[in-house]
């Protein structure tokens, strides 16, 4: 690779370098990765907060869930910057960020337009999103996975995301 983003599509397992189970949540980014036979190999870097290091989220005080790591509670509010370096299925691996994207957006488009007018991604903060989006999903079609493609393609283009 020459330094670019590699992308997952969906929830996928991979592992650390201690053979732990490292779940990536759609639009996980992996940077630095190499292609070692039908594995990527790359670095994930994201945030925890202490005391929760289970979740690591995209960036500093948004909750866009990039990776689980195991279950635990959350206790406490400190956030601390991480670099894991983990193993994944090339398949589940995309550099097309916009394809990824026109996903998330005809999932907005089909799903959420059955009881009113889609909602554009800026009209709420990435934190508003999880709230917004759990108080309807019941009412749509969508698995657990579409609800988790489109959570986090809302998340990343909220109104208080630097537009990519």
């Amino acid at each position: 690779s020459d330094g670019s983003t590699i992308f997952a599509t969906e929830m996928v397992k991979a592992t650390n370098d201690k053979g732990s189970e490292v779940r990536l949540m759609p639009y996980a980014e992996l940077m630095q990765w190499k292609v070692n036979g039908d594995q990527v190999q790359g670095t994930l870097h994201g945030w925890q907060q202490v005391g929760a290091e289970a979740v690591v989220y995209q960036e500093l005080g948004k909750r866009i869930t990039f990776a689980l790591m195991d279950e635990d509670a959350v206790t406490d509010s400190d956030w601390k910057e991480i670099n894991v370096v983990v193993n994944v299925a090339k398949e589940k691996m995309s550099s097309d960020l916009a394809a990824l994207n026109q996903y998330g957006n005809q999932l907005n488009q089909t799903q959420c337009s059955g009881c009113h007018a889609a909602i554009s991604a800026d009209h709420y903060t990435a934190n508003q999103w999880i709230g917004v989006v759990n108080s309807m999903k019941a009412r749509t079609s969508m698995s657990k996975d579409e609800v988790r493609a489109l959570t986090i393609y809302l998340q990343r283009n909220a109104k208080d995301m630097a537009k990519q």
